[in-house]
């Protein structure tokens, strides 16, 4: 890994309002950037007052407007798309409702540490296979411990 992807990686340039280019992103990174950033998207994807989740309040136009101008996928089926949330971690709270302990408004930095699940067989339950299969993006920072933290549904009501 170069020093300039190294760099790309360990900062939160990618928050930037301005910043275009999504090549390169992990996926919770894209994520973080639509929701700080694309204001006039909020009534279709927002944060939860906490920040500790955030509510895809539309789902349809969610499929047609955001997926193909930030994730790059022209045809993607919703239900896909929350596969894919599934995948990195993110619990599943309420209908359109997601959390992730490393996913949080008020600190970026902390989707770096979120991983990517290989597909595991159903029958496996074992922890070590989960865990072998994680590839983690960043290994220098601490995992945010909130252990107050147990979901957030407080602000579920009116969505779509």
């Amino acid at each position: 890994v170069s020093s300039c992807e190294e760099q790309k990686n360990s900062s939160v340039y990618w928050l930037n309002v301005n910043t275009k280019d999504f090549r390169g992103l992990t996926f919770p990174q894209k994520m973080h950037h639509v929701l700080r950033n694309e204001k006039e998207l909020a009534d279709i994807i927002s944060w939860l007052p906490s920040g500790r989740s955030f509510v895809i309040r539309d789902p349809t136009k969610f499929t047609s407007e955001v997926i193909p101008k930030f994730f790059g996928k022209q045809r993607i089926a919703y239900s896909s798309f929350t596969r894919l949330l599934l995948r990195w971690g993110w619990q599943h709270i309420t209908k359109g409702t997601y959390n992730h302990i490393n996913f949080h408004r008020d600190h970026p930095e902390r989707c770096l540490l979120m991983t990517y699940e290989n597909r595991v067989s159903s029958t496996t339950n074992d922890v070590a296979t989960l865990e072998s299969n994680k590839k983690p993006m960043l290994s220098n920072i601490e995992p945010f411990t909130d252990k107050s933290f147990s979901g957030d549904t407080s602000c579920s009501a009116g969505v779509a």
